[in-house]
């Protein structure tokens, strides 16, 4: 949810200068459609055109907010606030827990998104082990299992089931 994206075009975008706006790649086919003249009806293409905001005649962020959905998993980022959707659990980025008022906003905001989409609705579902085992790694700190290993569902099911392998002190006489 966060790649630099690099554009040049000498004598039209001014030369070093830094967006702080997140932007889409869906912008680029909007963008290469506006230059070079081919109409579009509204809707028609996600994306915005970036030539206003990289000649500065438009200062303002070119999105209130980026929103992704594939599969089983969506996204949506506004302003300093990502939330991430994997099935029906969620993870926010560069959000307090104290900000339950901007969680709650991006998750309004992403559904109302997904709605618009066809199919309509918030990605749901049981995602695959791998994505799931992802998860539990990136967003919630667990540690990824060994190659061969069996997944646990939590850490203490891992240390049961260590204890119970391990071999048993023989008993005195």
């Amino acid at each position: 949810m966060h790649v630099s994206f690099v554009i040049a075009w000498p004598g039209k975008i001014p030369a070093g200068q830094t967006c702080e706006h997140p932007v889409s790649a869906l912008d680029v086919a909007t963008t290469a459609a506006a230059l070079a003249g081919i109409k579009t009806q509204s809707g028609e293409l996600d994306g915005v055109n970036l030539i206003p905001h990289l000649t500065v005649e438009n200062r303002n962020p070119p999105h209130e907010f980026l929103a992704w959905r594939w599969n089983v998993r969506s996204a949506i980022r506004g302003g300093n606030g990502k939330l991430l959707r994997k099935g029906e659990r969620e993870c926010l980025y560069n959000l307090a827990a104290q900000m339950p008022e901007v969680a709650r906003r991006l998750r309004a905001r992403l559904k109302t998104w997904c709605d618009e989409l066809d199919p309509p609705g918030l990605a749901n579902g049981r995602m695959a082990l791998p994505w799931n085992t992802c998860f539990d790694s990136c967003l919630e700190g667990k540690a990824v299992p060994e190659p061969g290993e069996k997944p646990e569902a939590d850490a203490e099911s891992k240390a049961k089931r260590k204890a119970a392998s391990q071999p048993k002190p023989e008993a005195e006489p």
